[in-house]
């Protein structure tokens, strides 16, 4: 990718981040860069491909982030919770106004990438829970193909906070919860002993 095109939509994505989509104007994008209307113009054809590319690109660098860890990390378990810390730290920046914007002025794009999202997450997992048996720290009896399906859609579902049983929802709680919920189901014994060790570490 163009290293002008990165700069665009690094720049971007920390302004909707903050700002929203909606609020943020080309002019305000050409402005923050320092750079015309018609250089902006350039790199992307209107502000619906923009969002698009800004989207785009932001995932696959965070699908980039989550081979290394998995290379990076001890077992299948410290994966798991080297990502787990990954979302968690994303939620913390997390303006809810740009998923809004998204889904409310951008539906076309938003429902893409949601299906992206969801399958991305669906193959991480599985091919987490294949690696977790083959190191003899989940058991083998699992359903690997059903339980990476349940828990993509799990992390990936919309909590909408219209009723006021969710007023107070944490998502940060929520994903803490529904990762250790998914570990101690799918560890074995010497999973869980490892588990325990790392969860002091993470």
């Amino acid at each position: 990718m163009d290293e002008k095109l990165k700069t665009i939509l690094e720049k971007t994505a920390e302004m909707f981040i903050t700002l929203g989509i909606k609020s943020v104007s080309m002019d305000d994008i050409a402005a923050e860069l320092s750079i015309s209307k018609k250089t902006l113009y350039k790199y992307v054809s209107d502000k619906t491909d923009l969002v698009q590319k800004t989207f785009y690109y932001k995932f696959e660098n965070k699908k980039q982030e989550i081979v290394a860890m998995a290379e990076k990390s001890a077992n299948a378990i410290e994966e798991v919770l080297m990502i787990f810390e990954m979302i968690v730290n994303m939620t913390k920046n997390f303006n809810p106004n740009l998923e809004h914007d998204l889904k409310k002025y951008y539906r076309p794009i938003s429902e893409k990438f949601i299906n992206h999202r969801l399958e991305h997450t669906f193959t991480v997992t599985k091919r987490n829970l294949e690696r977790g048996i083959s190191e003899g720290i989940y058991r083998k009896d699992i359903d690997a193909e059903t339980i990476a399906k349940q828990h993509a859609l799990s992390l990936t579902g919309n909590f909408e906070k219209t009723s006021n049983l969710f007023k107070d929802f944490d998502c940060a709680d929520a994903i803490r919860e529904r990762i250790f919920y998914h570990l101690h189901a799918i560890c074995n014994e010497n999973g869980l002993e490892i588990l325990k060790n790392l969860t002091h570490k993470h």
